[in-house]
């Protein structure tokens, strides 16, 4: 499955999925950066899962905002993600 990630942060990532998942739900992610050839990949827990309606009624969409808690990723790996989100950031909303 593809999913499009929201934010990334020391404890955990977030993203938006075409599919709910169970919340304690363990998972395999992985995550490609572009600065990294391989994938980063690790173990984490489903704590939220929200469904999110497409704006245009038509559409008939649905998506699901997910949050995954780490449960086992490698440091430097959790440290390259961390890395990525704080080079990539947005500026702060006025």
């Amino acid at each position: 499955m593809r999913a499009l990630t929201q934010d990334i942060g020391g404890g955990g990532i977030g993203f938006v999925a075409d599919l709910p998942f169970d919340v304690d739900e363990v998972i395999q992610v992985e995550v490609t950066l572009p600065d990294r050839p391989q994938p980063v990949g690790f173990l984490g827990k489903v704590t939220r899962c929200t469904t999110v309606n497409d704006p245009d009624p038509k559409a008939r969409r649905v998506a699901y905002e997910v949050g995954v808690q780490f449960t086992s990723v490698d440091p430097n790996e959790q440290a390259a993600m961390v890395q990525y989100a704080a080079m990539n950031a947005l500026p702060p909303s006025a």
